[in-house]
């Protein structure tokens, strides 16, 4: 939340709309659906009634506010309600830009419109979010560090599931092999994947991106595999 304040005061800013689900994690621990919005005050969380219980749970700094229609709708309700007309309609809000769909953009657009607070000031944030985020806390050194160890374990254990087939006769699918590999990384504490497992063998390896397939492991077979975990939304690969 520090990071996020320092951007309200360097950029003059009343208030930051974030609708990235990386940044609305990053800023209030929020992991669902839906919109936050720091400002000076307690910052909210905008979301519908699957995620309300969790959102309590993951944000306890934050207040959780549910929506039933228009969720932006219901945000800038929620802001004349609790700021006046007067205040908001003179606001100045930061927004991510290169993320929020032309859609949403003439969305608040006409709903500024609509409620005759057309003052209000969007302003683009580019990339300052996603740059906050590059600078890591210990805590999150730490979980980077977790993750590659995670990561590396696993390794070492598909090597050990592949030798094992093999001497046994048994046939091992890339299929296989990436549904390993994310098991292993789960069941070691990882909460998720960094991206989509890569497992590709025989010709396969030659490709990067290739996406997994039915093709059996095969001896002399050359075996490519991309792969990485995430810990408390840090993460790492290894190919």
């Amino acid at each position: 939340m520090k990071k996020m304040e320092k951007i309200l005061l360097v950029k003059k800013l009343d208030g930051i709309l974030v609708s990235s689900p990386a940044n609305m994690r990053s800023s209030v621990g929020f992991r669902g659906e839906g919109i936050v919005f720091v400002s000076r005050n307690r910052p909210m969380v905008f979301t519908d009634s699957r995620y309300t219980i969790a959102a309590k749970e993951e944000c306890p700094e934050a207040e959780v506010i549910q929506y039933k229609k228009n969720i932006y709708e219901n945000w800038l309700t929620e802001l004349l309600q609790r700021q006046g007309r007067e205040t908001v309609s003179g606001m100045s809000i930061g927004f991510e830009d290169e993320t929020m769909t032309v859609q949403t953009y003439q969305t608040l657009r006409a709903l500024f419109k609509k409620h005759e607070m057309e003052n209000i000031t969007l302003v683009p944030l580019h990339k300052g979010l996603d740059q906050l985020r590059q600078v890591k806390t210990e805590q999150e050194l730490l979980d980077i560090e977790k993750a590659e160890q995670i990561g590396d374990r696993a390794f070492t254990r598909i090597l050990e599931k592949i030798r094992e087939s093999r001497s046994r006769g048994e046939e091992l699918t890339e299929k296989q092999v990436a549904a390993c590999l994310e098991f292993y990384m789960k069941e070691m504490g990882a909460e998720g994947t960094s991206f989509d497992t890569i497992a590709a063998s025989g010709l396969h390896s030659s490709m990067p991106h290739a996406i997994p397939t039915d093709k059996v492991l095969e001896e002399g077979d050359f075996l490519t595999m991309d792969f990485g975990c995430r810990v408390n939304r840090q993460r790492r690969s290894r190919r």
